[in-house]
């Protein structure tokens, strides 16, 4: 009798399938071995594995056709956003450029319809990014940067941009942040920012009356961020459905969805990006006195609970350091004037100082109010606005001095620390400069805005886009500010009409008909006199990061159509037509 264990001397396995006389095919798993060298003989032992080789075959047939049909979900989501953020897009912009009401014949209750179209219009293209953010999380083809955060500065950039948005006149939003630097940590800052106003909205929308508050919670050296607490004095959550709100499309409570609106996809969402990043969202709530939400950034941060928040002073983070010595190195036309708008007195001085080597002469105001009022009397050639003082901030004076028909054409330059972070909210500036400001870059604006040969407002814009609906809404944005518009409705006319008459600048859909988008800037971009033109990509399909590096090196910017669309052209057109009329390059027909 043999032992267990003589079957593995010189052992092996193998399976083999076998044809039965029924023409059925069966599948027999043996374990063979020689006993020991002095007999001549394989014992061998078969068992019948059919069934099992038949549910791997159908578990990997199943694993192929999911895969297969995520591919094919993710082709379609990227399809419908191009298709869904086209009309949204004429939606919103016709709506925005309704309600400026220019032949002043539309009623109050008119305006008012149209900011409910407004506001309905941005909600579904919030919920159209929330399912496709949710649809890359899933394929794993969300990108994340890494880059040095200065979250002091990022968290009062967050709660500027909410402090006007519609809420309670019961609820005070108050940010709580330390008045020395800190550490930066590493993250993708829009990522990051999607999150705050995803925490920060939600706590606003299920807080009617009390506050909300944001703060950065710090180790005990002072200087290391530790968490994010962004914490409401509202109604709360109860204790078993505090792990149900992170499940995608769950709340709390199906009343609460009945009642505050929503498709529970913002904190799911947020997790996952928050997870990508090192981090984890945390919560702690009690019913009735308000929650708690806190991105941990540090494994060694304390644990979390919740504190109801109250009405304390709001202090503004970043102080107006001295604006840096302004140096020219050839004089300005002495007739030529520039406002300064700075609340720190030292800013004003030293402009004042350096206006004899300008050749120009400089007024300083301490307040954003006193500025456009000054502005509306004198007409300055030149304004260079700081954003953070006290009353009317620089956002709000970009925004009255762009509504104002005879004020917009003045150039605006900002000068301010957290210029660069805020670049999208800063519709109507020509350029953002960081403080300390470097002295030849603003001496270079200067010189190029005080020459009035260099006035983008004769520029010419060739727009290619397939939709009719798109070509009209972009050619109504753009000839608000006096531009000469031409107009393709595919790549290959889009070509020719260049080549008829060379234009300043050309914006670029990419899903067209006969020639499309990718196929236009390759064949523009092969002609060496056409290398410098200007091409923005203006297009609602969702890139791929392939798509996007690619387009990277042949466009000066690519744009989504949707929500900001006219902000986004108020930002970069001035700087872009402004560059190519101060290279002196000429658009004769080559």
């Amino acid at each position: 009798t043999l032992k267990q264990s003589d079957f593995a001397h010189q052992g092996i396995c193998f399976e083999c399938r076998y044809r039965t006389q029924t023409g059925d095919d069966r599948w027999l798993a043996w374990s063979a071995a020689v006993p020991d060298d002095h007999h001549e003989m394989i014992i061998a032992s078969a068992r019948d594995v059919t069934e099992q080789k038949q549910a791997a075959r159908e578990l990997e047939l199943a694993k192929h056709q999911a895969e297969e049909a995520n591919t094919s979900k993710s082709v379609f989501l990227a399809n419908m956003s191009h298709e869904l953020r086209t009309p949204l897009n004429s939606v919103i912009g016709f709506t925005n450029l309704l309600l400026k009401n220019k032949a002043a014949n539309l009623r109050d209750q008119d305006l008012q319809y149209l900011d409910r179209i407004l506001v309905n219009g941005k909600h579904l293209l919030s919920l159209l990014n929330d399912v496709l953010d949710l649809s890359k999380i899933e394929a794993d083809r969300l990108e994340f940067s890494e880059d040095p955060l200065d979250l002091c500065a990022l968290l009062q950039d967050v709660v500027d941009s909410l402090d006007n948005a519609p809420h309670s006149d019961q609820l005070t939003l108050q940010a709580v942040l330390p008045d020395h630097p800190v550490k930066t940590v590493l993250g993708d800052r829009r990522r990051t920012q999607q999150v705050l106003l995803n925490l920060l909205g939600n706590a606003i929308k299920f807080t009617e009356k009390g506050v909300v508050e944001v703060s950065l919670v710090l180790a005990q050296d002072g200087a290391t961020p530790l968490r994010i607490n962004v914490s409401d004095s509202g109604i709360g959550i109860p204790a078993d459905k505090l792990d149900l709100i992170f499940e995608a499309f769950r709340q709390a409570d199906d009343s609460t969805s009945r009642r505050y609106g929503g498709t529970g996809l913002g904190l799911p969402i947020s997790q996952s990006m928050c997870r990508a990043q090192g981090w984890m969202i945390e919560v702690a709530s009690r019913v009735g006195e308000g929650s708690t939400f806190s991105i941990r950034l540090q494994q060694e941060a304390p644990p979390l609970q919740h504190r109801t928040p109250h009405r304390s002073q709001y202090r503004s983070l970043h102080p107006s350091p001295l604006l840096a010595a302004l140096q020219a190195n050839t004089a300005v036309a002495s007739e030529a004037t520039i406002l300064v708008i700075d609340d720190d007195a030292d800013a004003r001085t030293l402009l004042e100082r350096y206006a004899q080597d300008l050749g120009c002469r400089v007024i300083g105001v301490s307040s954003g109010d006193r500025g456009i009022e000054l502005a509306r009397s004198i007409r300055p050639t030149l304004i260079t606005l700081d954003l953070c003082m006290p009353g009317v901030n620089g956002f709000e004076v970009l925004r009255i001095l762009r509504e104002d028909p005879e004020l917009r054409n003045i150039p605006v330059v900002v000068c301010s620390i957290i210029g660069e972070e805020n670049r999208a909210s800063l519709v109507g500036a020509v350029e953002i400069l960081d403080k300390p400001v470097n002295p030849q870059a603003l001496s270079d604006l200067i010189q190029t805005y005080m020459d009035p040969h260099n006035s983008p407002h004769s520029s010419t814009v060739l727009i290619v886009d397939d939709d009719p609906t798109s070509r009209e809404l972009l050619s109504a944005i753009l000839e608000e500010w006096g531009l000469n518009i031409t107009c393709a409705a595919n790549g290959q006319e889009g070509l020719k009409a260049i080549e008829t008459q060379r234009p300043d600048l050309v914006l670029l859909d990419l899903m067209m008909p006969v020639l499309d988008g990718f196929s236009f800037i390759d064949q523009l971009r092969r002609q060496p006199q056409y290398l410098d033109l200007p091409v923005i990509i203006c297009s609602a399909k969702e890139l791929t990061p392939q798509e996007r590096a690619k387009l990277n090196d042949k466009a000066q910017q690519v744009v989504s159509k949707g929500e900001s669309l006219e902000q986004a052209f108020q930002s970069i057109l001035p700087l872009i037509l402004h560059s190519q009329h101060a290279a002196g390059r000429s658009h004769e027909p080559p």
